[in-house]
This record gives C-alpha cells, structure tokens and sequence, in this order.
C-alpha cells in the first residue's frame, strides 16, 4: 500500500512519536486499509506489555496502532499503561473509531457518517452512588487547554473556515480511497449505506415489538417499562417501527436530490467539534441522550477516552453510526468507521511533530577528553526538512551504493536544477546520522561541503575544522587538515556529501590549475561521499557506474508536498486544480515551493495562480524568478527556479557555443517530440551530438525514444525568455524559420513519419513569427498546409492558410507570391467540400499563371488540375474533363508517361469520365493507371489502392463480368485494411461500404446491412453529424433495413 512517500522507516521503539488507538476490530481494519505503508520488523515490547502493536507510517508520520482486547475504559487503561512502558517516545495518542451522536451540534445537523472531533472530553459516569440514586460528580474533564502547542494549533487552524473546507475535501478523497482499496480485496462493507437508510425517530418513540405479539413488549407504555429481549436485538423492519415517527432531516433531504450517480458527495462527511461524553457503557437511550447533551453540553457518547484521562495529549476522532437511541443497529459501523480513518489521516496531513533535539548536538561537559576527542562531527549548515516527502526508491539506491560496502565509494546524484537533489542529499544526511554506527558503536560523522566555488568549499573546511581534535591541526591549511583527519581510522565512519558540484574545472581542475577541489576530498574505507551535480559529465567522473539520475515526482508525491507546504490547505480549491497547477508545473520540487510560496503570501486561489503561470513567457518567468525564504536552502543560492536555470543557460554559452545555439534553437519551436533531424547540426557532427550531449548532461533535454528529445516545460519558458534578451546573435527568429524551412521538404510518401513529426514544430515557429514577409516563410507555411491535408488535418489546414492569405493578399492581386498560398487555400476548401469558395479562388489564380507564367507551365497545370476536380464535384464534369485532358497532354509533354503528376492527372480524368458515363473511357484509364503507379511505386503504395478503389467502382457498374471484378478488388482492398490495422481508415471504410452496395445490388442484402453496420459504427465514432461520408452510410443502411423488412413481409405473406 505504500504510495511512496513516507517517513524515514524507524530502527528503534523509540523513533515512535503517535499512538493509535481502536477499540474495535472493524475500526481497526479501516485504519489499516489508509495505511501507507507497514513495517514488517518487530519492534519487540517491554517485559509485562500485553499489548499487539501494528508499525507502519501515515502520510509522514511513523505510526504504532494499538487494538483493544476490549471496548471501555478499563482496557483502554492498561493498553495505554503498558504502551508507554514500550513506547517512552509518544508525543500523542489518537483515539479513533465509532461513537453514538447527538442530532444536532454547533454546525447544525449531525448525520450517521458525520466526523466528530472532541476538544473536550466529560466522564458521565464519573460520581457517587446514594440510597436514593447515582449523583454526578463535577469532573475536571479533559480539555484543549491540555493539548500540547501544535495540537492546539492545528485544530484551532482545522476549524477556521477555510481550513474546515479543505479538511473535509481531505476526508472526502481519502474515503473514496479506502473504499477502492477495499474494493479491490472484495470487500464492500465500507460502501455508503444511502442517505435513506438514516433514520432518526423522535425521541419519545421507543424501539419494541409494535404489532401484537405474545411478549412484554406491549405492556410498554412508559420509558420506565422493559422491553422483550427479542425485540432488543431486532432491527427496526423486524419490530415494524412506525416511519411516521421519523423526524424529516434537511440535510438528509439534500443528499436524496443529488441521486445515486453521485453517491462521492452524497457520503461526504461533516465534521464537528465538540465536547465528547465518556463513559463505561452503551448509551441506547434517546430522553438520556438528549438530556445529558444538554447537561454537559456533548455532541457524541464514547466508551474508552475515560480510561487513558490526562496521560498524554490526545485527540478523539470518532464518527457517528447511530443516535445512542434504543433504535441503534450496526448497519453504519464499518461506513462511520472508515470516515473516521479517513479524517485521522486528514488530521495527521496536517500535524507536524516536534522532533527531539539530537543529543549529538550538545556536549557532553562530563564526558573525558578522549571520548570527545573521538566524538561524531556533525556540520550540516541546513535544517532537516520537515516537508520532504517521497524519494524512497532514490534513497535506497544511494544506500545501496554508499553503506553497503566495507570499503571508500562514491556516488553522484545528478538532475536537473530544481529537481531537489540537495533535499535527497539532506534527508540521507540526517537519516545516516542517526542510524549509522561503526564497529565501536560510534556514531556517523557527517560533513556537508558546498562546491558552488572555492570560497564555499574553504568555508565548510573551516566549520568542519573547528570540530576536530587539536593535535590533528598542526597549523595546516584547513581543507588539507579534513583530508588528512578523515583519511584515517581514528575519524571513525564518516558522509560527506559534496553538494552542487556543477562546475567540471572547479571539482577536477584544468590546464592552468589542475587538480581541482577533488585532491582534497579525504578517503577512507569507512568513509564515502555523495555528489549532487546538473551535470551528468561531473557525475560519471567523479562516480563512475555510481549515478543516480534524479527526476521529477510522481503525481501522490507532490500533491503531499504542495499540501504539507500550504499555511492553510482550505486556499487549496477543488482536487482537479491541484492536479492541473502539478502537471504544469511537471512536478518539479522547486517549482512546487516556488509556487507554494507565492500563494502563502498573496493568498491567491489555485485557479488564479494557474493562469498568470499560463499567460504570456515575461509573465511566466516574472513568477519563475522570484525569490523565497527556505531554510532548507543556502541563502546564498537561486531559491527561484528560473534564475537556477538562467545562470546554466549563461554557463553553457561560455563552455558549448554549439549547445547554446541548439538551446536557443528549440525554443522557437514546441518542448516535447523535438526529432534531432530537425535541429540545426552546426560546424561537425561530432561537435553537433557533443552539444546533444551537454544539454542531455544539465537534464535541459530528456531521451523520449530513439533520436526524439523532450524539454521540460518549464526551461521552455525560461530558455524562450533568454534567447529573447541573451542570445540573438547565433540563432534568432528568422535563422530558426530558415532551417526548419531547409529540412521540411513536405509531404513525400517515404519521409512521412518524419514530416509528421515536424508539423507541430513547424505550426509553433509560424505562429510565434506570423509575418511572411519572405519566400521561405511562405514555402514553409504551404508545405504544412499540404502535409496536414494528406493526414486530414483539413480544418487546422484552412485555419492556418487563411491566415496566410489574408497577409499575403495585401501585396495586391497578381502578386506572384500571393498565387501560391490562395491556390493551397483552394485546394484546402477542396478537401473540406467548400467547392464554391475553392472554385472561386482557383478561377483567378489559374487566370493569373495563365498570364505571369504561361499555359504549360507547371505552376499554372497544377492549379488547372486542382479547379477540374473542383468543377467535377459541382457536377460541372464537362468542363472538368476539358481541363483534364488538356492536363494531361501537357504533362505527359513535359514530365513524361511515368511522372506522378501525369499518372495522377490520368486518374483525375478517368473519375470525371466516370461521373460523366463515360464508363468504358473510364475504365481503359484506370486499368492503365493501375498498371503504371503498381509498375512505378510498389503494390502497397497508397496512390495505387486510391487507383484500385476507383477502378472497382467502375467495374462495378459495369456487366456481371467486371462486377466479379469489382468484387475482388474492394475483397482484396479489405483484406489488406485488416492486416495493417487500418479498418478505421477512411479509405478502407469507403472500401467496405461500396462492397456492402455490391453485395445489395446482387440481393445479398443480409450480408450487406453487416458490412454497412461496420461502417455507420466506425463513421459516428470518428465523423461528426454532418460529415457527408457518415450521412450516406447511414442513409444507405436504413435503405438496406427497409429492403429487409420488405422482403419479410412478402416471405410472411407467402407463407
């Protein structure tokens, strides 16, 4: 069950904080099921504890759950005794379970399923008995006033507006959670009951045998008198308790008009706090519960919080599964049982224990000069962050790699800036202090020296320095003293971790100062050192085959971080819109907090926050760099994301010239799928994939599949904001749309996946440069237009070549230029049956080549042949084939029988005959098309089965001999769809539905309503409505249902 993200996993009892305590089997079982994580070891018990303890973590808490060997007080006692004999280091206990509730409290209406929360606790039970009856005593109770500081704070933090929304959203989705995870295991005893299913009576209504029956239960006329045991342990059906007495709820009301199909909210809980009434007994009486509601001032009646009075600060979650009347049944408790689970790890989100302070931090005035001169050092200058969540499997890794071995390693943490590699490196820091031991059972030394330049590393020396016995020093230079002192078995087991080691010059030195700062790092086999580096250069130097590449978190991981970073998680909003700010944030740590930060203080919404971060780069990097407090970080360092990355953008232009121009490059163009064909190669090869290099080392660029990159969204913003003020020179907008236009050649059948992955780069660097002010801008934006339309990206086509048009129309109308972007606009509106608008656009277009140009030349034959099938589909198909075979002639002249632009013209012309009735001309130009484009391009080429399709269609209005043909070819057409997977395929679906038609023309109609099922299925699912291929499938399957019908009733009448 675990979500990976957690606590560090205890070593000792002592490392137990929280207690938790269920009193019941099923409460029990509901809190395991919110359990993120079990500890298997056993912790073991003092001599005479009798209690069976669980281990395990919630959300960041290591947890010890307690079951009670029974309900009460008097067990809640002696477990709580005996576990503080075990467990000496528990700062809070929480009681957690199912309880009886009052109607109504402070917030209104209390609800089976309701969370109440007590702040006070009163002993009803608690006082003295009399001859003439029990008398109360005044109890000093047990109120917040008691709680320790944080308790105290969170729940008065909880209960503010706000925080009482976002609490109960926390519920809410850790409730839906557990009942997954029940469901999982087949259990659904945890599934709401149904708001129909609460049902409070009045209070003067009793439970008992309602109908006559041979029982004491209809002598039953006043409170005083007893009911049958029968009758006790009947449900309400069982005794025919009268509806009428139940009393209508608002709430209730509400809940039964929002329906089944929203049962998440119909079960959201409430939560209430409170004073709770304890006592040794089952309240099942409503006149007693209301009267001692009003007496003491509860809102809910409980059995054990009395046993461990005053022992500890606690809190009391229970919720409620009945209204202690006599009515009370158990149908409620495992639903209110696992509400209650749900809001002890909301609570626990929220609680951020006091850790005790490490004992190595003090010294020890009584200890001899040689124990402390063989005492542990610890110089860690960054407090432990208590917000740091997740990171386990990198953890173990870096353990495995580090401690695991008896001899000096190394290990190199490397990701990039933001990725919170200095946090993985703290968490282990302060992890190995407390559990790494040497043989003498010494603990671990740990040193932390930051290598952002030679003043920082001489300054950590210095710190360290100040710890080391004196006789070690002997007046030598101080980073020579720690190289010589930890490199020798007197300093016993040592860490150092060597964080942001980013420069390569600096750790290993160069030409005029070699060596670098790694001739002073000490070794010893019972040392090793940890480097966090963005360089993965710097990390397979220093630690070879020992690199641990550190990415961004996963989705559970940094929802708990955003969460455990808020001042109030009720600012938090709706679920959806953390997820949404997390995923644009790409879950990158820095950013989080960045983001975190920024919300504390100007206490904006998630929503608001999310769309100044969508808006415009300025404004995206304006929030980017600015600065926050975090103590967990150097005050010296970028803590803003953006200048992080800036500051290795500038790093990169001195040590990579060819790496800042290929950083540049992609910013002009999308961050994700960039294909490394697209980007500009430079001087060499090598010096070209040695760039790649570089920028896959700093994590600016991530393989997503063989020779495609991605980039990170957020250094897309910031590399776009640098190259725009920075960078100018080597790469800029016109030089970026230059190359593109250079590698984009368009739609080639053998380039296809290539160009396809060039479009969306292409769309990018067009839009943001929207002025076609030169001829490759224009080349380049007609090339996508024509590779869109071939993968019937028709509406994006026309969008994107109107625009073009209208720029290109003001340099006047017989403009060269302007020709062809109108004649791709044309053929756009062609593609999308706007054939008025194509036909009037391709009429002067091809009017103007005719003039500027000349008739044969190719320029003016391509828009010829474009506005012949245009008039073809308008039905004008004389005018169609007066062009065409003036086409034709041109081009087998110019570019010869075998050109695909003749063998194209060829099959242009023998459709329009077709449509004419010109079937035998028809026919004798397709069989020779079919021929050609099968001899010239292979018979899987796509042109040949757009040729072999025709052809079918003419034979099949042909005699029975071309119908056999006809047949055949859409059979053989078919086939072919369904081994490549293509069936959902335009093509294939036309296919499909003419050898439906063939099958209804030779009265097969069985067979073809199956055909043109398909079809109609496969059209509504990618066609919209109006689509005019989905309008005649399904115009042609009701045709074919008729035919059927018919056809059944003249069989019925024949009978």
């Amino acid at each position: 069950m675990s979500n990976g993200t957690g606590p560090t996993q205890p070593i000792r009892r002592s490392d137990f904080k929280i207690a938790i305590i269920c009193a019941l089997q099923v409460e029990y079982d509901a809190l395991c099921l919110l359990v993120d994580e079990f500890w298997d070891e056993d912790f073991g018990r003092a001599e005479g504890d009798q209690n069976f303890y669980t281990a395990g973590c919630v959300g960041n808490h290591n947890v010890v759950i307690i079951l009670l060997e029974s309900m009460g007080k008097i067990s809640a006692a002696k477990a709580v005794a005996n576990m503080r004999v075990s467990f000496t280091a528990i700062q809070l206990l929480l009681l957690v379970g199912i309880c009886g509730g009052v109607p109504s409290g402070p917030r209104g209406e209390i609800l089976l399923g309701d969370v109440i929360i007590g702040d006070e606790v009163k002993l009803y039970d608690y006082g003295k008995r009399y001859p003439d009856g029990f008398r109360r005593s005044e109890d000093p109770g047990y109120n917040i006033s008691n709680f320790n500081r944080s308790v105290r704070g969170l729940l008065g933090a909880v209960q503010t507006d706000r925080g009482m929304r976002s609490f109960e959203d926390r519920i809410s989705h850790h409730l839906q959670h557990l009942q997954e995870m029940a469901s999982s295991q087949k259990i659904i005893k945890y599934s709401y009951p149904g708001s129909a299913e609460d049902k409070l009576f009045a209070s003067g209504y009793r439970h008992k045998h309602h109908q006559r029956a041979p029982c004491i239960c209809r002598r039953c006329l006043t409170d005083s008198d007893p009911i049958c045991e029968e009758a006790i342990k009947a449900s309400c059906l069982e005794t025919n308790c009268d509806t009428s007495h139940i009393i209508p709820r608002e709430r209730i009301a509400a809940k039964q008009m929002l329906g089944p199909e929203r049962v998440n909210e119909s079960q959201r809980p409430t939560v209430h706090f409170g004073r709770l009434a304890s006592a040794d007994m089952v309240l099942k009486s409503a006149k007693d519960r209301d009267a001692l509601s009003q007496e003491l001032q509860v809102i809910g009646f409980e059995m054990e919080a009395a046993g461990f009075y005053n022992e500890l600060p606690y809190v009391v979650i229970k919720s409620v599964c009945d209204y202690a009347d006599s009515h009370k049944s158990k149908a409620w408790q495992p639903f209110a049982a696992a509400t209650a689970a749900s809001a002890c790890k909301s609570l626990l989100e929220r609680y951020h224990r006091t850790d005790s302070i490490p004992q190595e931090l003090f010294i020890d005035h009584g200890a001899s000069k040689e124990d402390r001169a063989h005492a542990a050092i610890c110089v860690i200058p960054l407090l432990k962050n208590e917000r740091f969540v997740g990171r386990q499997d990198v953890l173990e890794k870096l353990k495995e790699m580090l401690f695991h071995k008896q001899s000096f390693s190394r290990a190199a943490l490397v990701g990039l800036g933001g990725m919170g590699k200095t946090q993985v490196a703290l968490q282990l820091a302060y992890m190995m202090k407390d559990v790494l031991r040497d043989e003498g059972g010494r603990e671990c030394s740990v040193l932390w020296i930051p290598a952002l330049s030679v003043a920082t590393f001489e300054q950590a020396c210095a710190d360290i320095v100040r710890r080391i016995p004196q006789s070690s020093k002997a007046g030598k230079d101080d980073k020579q003293i720690v190289k010589e002192y930890f490199s020798t078995k007197e300093a016993g087991r040592w860490l150092l971790v060597l964080d942001n080691a980013d420069d390569h010059d600096l750790i290993f030195g160069h030409s005029s100062a070699p060596g670098g700062l790694l001739q002073y790092l000490p070794r010893s086999d019972l040392g090793c050192i940890l480097a966090t580096t963005r360089d993965r250069g710097v990390a397979v130097d220093f630690a070879e085959t020992n690199v641990v590449m550190l990415s961004e978190m996963g989705m559970d991981e940094a929802e708990t971080f955003f969460r455990k970073s808020l001042i109030e998680n009720g600012f938090v909003g709706v679920d959806e819109d953390i997820k949404s700010l997390l995923e644009f944030l790409e879950r990158t740590p820095l950013a989080i907090a960045q983001a975190v930060a920024y919300i504390n203080v100007n206490q904006v919404t998630i929503r608001e926050f999310l769309s100044l971060l969508q808006g415009v780069p300025y404004d995206q990097i304006s929030i980017l760099s600015r600065h926050f407090r975090d103590s967990t970080r150097y005050q010296e360092s970028q803590n803003a994301i953006a200048l992080t990355w800036l500051a290795s953008f500038d790093r990169i232009t001195q040590t990579d010239p060819t790496a800042a121009k290929l950083l540049a490059f992609i910013s002009y163009i999308e961050p994700k799928g960039i294909p490394r064909s697209l980007l500009p190669e430079g001087e060499s090869r090598e010096e070209f994939l040695h760039a790649i290099g570089t920028l896959l080392g700093y994590g600016f660029l991530t393989l997503q599949r063989e020779d495609f990159y991605d980039m990170h969204r957020l250094v897309h913003i910031a590399a776009t904001v640098w190259t725009r003020e920075r960078f100018t020179d080597a790469m800029n907008p016109n030089l970026a749309l230059e190359h593109v236009a250079s590698v984009f050649l368009g739609p080639q059948y053998n380039n296809r996946e290539k160009w396809m992955a060039y479009i969306p780069h292409t769309l990018k660097i067009l839009h943001d440069r929207f002025r076609f002010d030169n001829e490759s801008s224009l080349i380049l934006a007609c090339r996508v237009g024509q590779c869109m339309l071939v993968e019937g990206m028709t509406q994006l086509a026309v969008s994107m070549l109107e625009n073009l048009v209208a720029y290109t129309d003001m340099r006047g109308d017989k403009d060269p230029t302007c020709q062809s972007p109108r004649h791709e606009l044309a053929r756009a509106y062609y593609y999308d049956r706007q054939h008025e608008k194509a036909e009037s656009i391709l009429e002067r277009v091809v009017a103007v080549r005719e003039e500027l140009l000349g008739e044969e030349h190719e320029k003016t034959i391509r828009s010829q042949d474009v506005l012949a099938k245009v008039y073809r589909e308008l039905g004008k198909y004389k005018e169609a084939i007066s062009i065409l075979e003036r086409v034709v002639a041109v081009r087998r002249k110019t570019l010869g029988e075998e050109h695909q632009g003749t063998i194209g013209s060829q099959h242009a012309l023998a459709k329009a005959y077709r449509q004419d009735g010109r079937l035998n001309e028809a026919k004798a130009m397709l069989e020779h098309v079919v021929a050609l484009r099968e001899r010239v391009f292979g018979e899987h080429h796509p042109f040949l089965l757009v040729s072999q399709f025709e052809l079918a269609k003419v034979y099949k209005q042909g005699d029975q001999m071309d119908n056999t043909k006809a047949f055949s070819m859409l059979e053989r057409l078919v086939v072919r769809g369904m081994r490549t997977n293509s069936m959902e395929d335009p093509f294939y679906l036309s296919s499909l539905h003419e050898l439906a038609s063939l099958h209804y023309a030779n009265d097969e109609t069985d067979k073809a309503v199956l055909l043109l099922e398909y079809v109609v299925a496969m059209h509504r699912k990618i066609f919209p409505e109006d689509d005019y291929r989905r309008v005649r499938s399904e115009k042609n399957l009701v045709q074919m249902y008729r035919s059927l019908e018919t056809s059944s009733q003249h069989h019925d009448g024949g009978m």
